[in-house]
């Protein structure tokens, strides 16, 4: 059974940074002392913007993205200036083609890591929402044709628990019990 929450802090007008949403939204950090090269690494990865998207019924949207990816709550890369919230929305709509209402932030998360010697540190944010399908019905009904092939997601559903194996990405727990 799904447990999303309902009751959002709404989304900024413009958000390229997480940092203004603290004391609004809860905040979940954790650092880490690494290597170099999990610190180059880190340094290539975007941040990201997970969205959990409910329906009427409750049920929450989750896809794989290839046939070879897990399960997961629609998440979208955020380069550095990109804004958080139209990446999530723009990358449902474009690879699920469901237009798709964000409802507001559920929270961040960032992971810092930090080399031994304390000079050097990486940092990646997840920005969480929830959202809502944006059609009159509220249903969310998946579209059977409409998406370009090669932005569509392998696999689409609506589904009241997380399927086995999936991947839960920061902030998916809030969307399943």
């Amino acid at each position: 059974m799904t447990t999303a929450p309902t009751d959002y802090p709404s989304v900024p007008d413009h958000l390229t940074d997480p940092e203004p949403l603290r004391g609004d939204v809860p905040f979940h950090e954790e650092s880490d002392v690494v290597d170099e090269a999990v610190l180059d690494r880190l340094d290539e990865l975007d941040d990201m913007a997970p969205v959990g998207v409910t329906n009427d019924d409750r049920e929450v949207l989750v896809m794989r993205v290839t046939d070879d990816c897990r399960w997961k709550i629609p998440s979208s890369a955020v380069a550095p200036g990109e804004d958080y919230a139209e990446a999530a929305r723009q990358w449902v709509e474009n690879n699920v083609g469901l237009d798709v209402e964000l409802d507001g932030v559920v929270g961040v998360w960032r992971y810092e890591a930090q080399s031994a010697g304390g000079d050097r540190t990486a940092t990646r944010n997840f920005v969480v929402f929830g959202a809502s399908p944006a059609n009159e019905d509220g249903g969310g009904k998946l579209p059977a044709d409409g998406v370009d092939a090669a932005d569509a997601a392998a696999e689409v559903g609506w589904f009241t628990e997380l399927p086995d194996g999936a991947e839960a990405v920061p902030g998916t727990d809030l969307f399943f019990e």
